[in-house]
């Protein structure tokens, strides 16, 4: 009864110690699984701490131009894209008093808004 009791601990600390061993060996040897490759991961959060953070204040404007593009296209097809002006010129509207009251909320809604402008 004594042998099976031991029986369990010896196997334990003879796992942990080539545990140990193999671990030691893996991290002293140079190998492809310490390399960026191996961890893709660790890749795409390097790239993307290289790239341009966007804001509100940088996206919203661009929207508007792009808003106002449309316009033009809208004036093409004639009284057929006459409603359609009529909403973006709102949503546009809203969007520059958004942005010289400096509500954020309205902002980000007028912003939303455009995005959803075809």
């Amino acid at each position: 009864m004594g042998e099976t009791s031991r029986f369990p601990v010896q196997t334990c600390a003879r796992n942990a110690f080539w545990n140990t061993a193999s671990w030691l060996q893996w991290n002293t040897t140079p190998n492809a699984a310490m390399t960026l490759d191996y961890f893709p991961k660790v890749r795409e959060d390097k790239d993307r701490m290289n790239e341009q953070i966007e804001t509100l204040g940088t996206v919203l404007p661009k929207e508007i131009e792009r808003c106002q593009e449309l316009l033009t296209q809208y004036a093409s097809i004639g009284l057929a894209g006459e409603f359609g002006r009529a909403m973006i010129n709102l949503h546009i509207s809203a969007a520059h008093r958004a942005m010289m009251t400096g509500d954020c909320v309205a902002m980000l809604q007028a912003y939303e808004k455009l995005k959803a402008c075809m």
